[in-house]
């Protein structure tokens, strides 16, 4: 974490999933056993290079204040058992809270006051204001191919927040930047800062993934 934000990140995007009734941020432990041997064996081989779930609340002091926090649900019931974390954060960071599953947004919301509530889409929303309005979110964060001006657009209309998920190719950077959406999530931060110094400083913010290998 501290790599990706030296290198001019404003903060990470992590993945939070519930372990033993816990939140944890790292790699989701797979569920089910594969039916093929092939398939058993690169599972294990892929858990070889995995660590041990981070616990959330050291994240404060791994960040530190002024920085951008994004959390992205991937287990329904993370929601419920956040509420410990906003405590331990510094003041000053923001915090964001993505999630899938849309009927949890005011969970997340309660669990967490004052963090910018997202919901995580894979395709092009036909309407953002009705999905929005029904989840009680503030934004949209999107699979990047999907954003055009035509979204982007609507998403200032209406106030709402949008971020542009895993961008790693420089001229898809442009294209995002030029758009102007808010928060672009890439593997390559220092990409990125090239991309927008180029770009005379470019829109928005820029995060880059916290994953933990």
């Amino acid at each position: 974490m501290r790599r990706y934000l030296a290198s001019g990140a404003d903060g990470v995007e992590v993945d939070v999933y519930v372990e033993n009734g816990r939140p944890r941020i790292g790699h989701p432990p797979r569920r089910g056993r594969p039916r093929l041997l092939r398939a058993r064996l690169a599972r294990k081989l892929e858990s070889l290079h995995l660590t041990p779930g981070l616990d959330p609340r050291r994240l404060g002091s791994l960040l530190g204040p002024g920085r951008i926090l994004w959390l992205d649900l991937k287990d329904r019931g993370a929601p419920r058992i956040l509420g410990a974390l906003a405590a331990s954060l510094p003041r000053g960071m923001e915090l964001v809270v993505s999630t899938r599953y849309h009927d949890e947004a005011p969970g997340a919301r309660a669990a967490l006051p004052g963090a910018l509530v997202m919901l995580s889409i894979e395709s092009r929303p036909p309407k953002l204001r009705p999905l929005l309005e029904a989840a009680g979110a503030d934004g949209v964060t999107v699979e990047a191919s999907y954003i055009d001006e035509g979204l982007v657009g609507e998403a200032r209309e209406m106030g709402a927040r949008l971020a542009a998920w895993v961008v790693n190719e420089p001229e898809e950077m442009e294209r995002l930047i030029r758009l102007g959406v808010d928060y672009l999530i890439t593997d390559y931060p220092e990409v990125a800062v090239r991309v927008r110094e180029r770009l005379c400083g470019g829109v928005g913010h820029w995060h880059a993934p916290g994953r933990l290998l």
